[in-house]
Formats: structure tokens, sequence, C-alpha cells
């Protein structure tokens, strides 16, 4: 004759495989996926800041303008302070710049957009 198992403990068995574990309250998980954020959007970028920094028309010891974005789709947008850096930037990229970050970044890079603001 098989033995029964008392009902409590039946209960209590399968309450372990079907209890739902409490949620994570801490932030590490979020911390991680904000980190992986990063470093996808740094690998997408293929380097384009760097290159901007060592390529770029300098003031001293700083780059003119500053990169702000790459779009998917290749388009680059860096912010100048005034019409004259824009000018000045605008020639250089004529020049032969826009080939020359293109050289130096993986990601896709079809034209560069020069937008107006404080640097």
């Amino acid at each position: 004759m098989a033995r029964r198992e008392q009902p409590n403990r039946v209960l209590e068995r399968l309450r372990r495989y079907r209890a739902s574990r409490g949620r994570d309250m801490t932030i590490s998980g979020e911390l991680d996926r904000l980190t992986r954020g990063v470093q996808k959007q740094r690998r997408a970028a293929g380097g384009i800041e760097s290159a901007w920094q060592e390529l770029a028309p300098r003031v001293g010891e700083a780059a003119i303008g500053e990169v702000l974005s790459l779009s998917p789709g290749g388009v680059l947008v860096v912010r100048v302070p005034d019409a004259s850096v824009r000018y000045e930037v605008d020639r250089w990229l004529r020049s032969g710049g826009l080939d020359a970050l293109r050289s130096r970044c993986t990601a896709p890079l079809r034209r560069v957009r020069l937008d107006l603001g404080s640097v």
C-alpha cells in the first residue's frame, strides 16, 4: 500500500515551485542595463568623437565645436559657437576634413550638420 503524503506537505512542496520570487529592489539591474546601453552607443558611434577631437580645426588646445550625436543614417551633428566658426569648419570639411573623419571611424558617416549654439 502506497503511503500518502499529508495535504499540508503537498501544498508546501508545490509552493516552493510555484511561488513567485520577490522583486529585486536594488538598483544594480538598472545600472547594468544603463551601462550596456552606453557601451552599445559608444560602439555604434565608431570612435567619431575621438576622431573629431584629433582632426577638427583647433582653437588653442580644444577642437572647434562639440559632437552632439551621430544618427543611424550617418549624420553627425556638431555644435559650433558662432557663424564664423561654422564657416571655418565648413571650409575644413569641404577641403578633405569629411574624408579624414570617414577614414578614422568605423560608423557610417554621410555628412556633418553644424548647429549654432554655445559650446
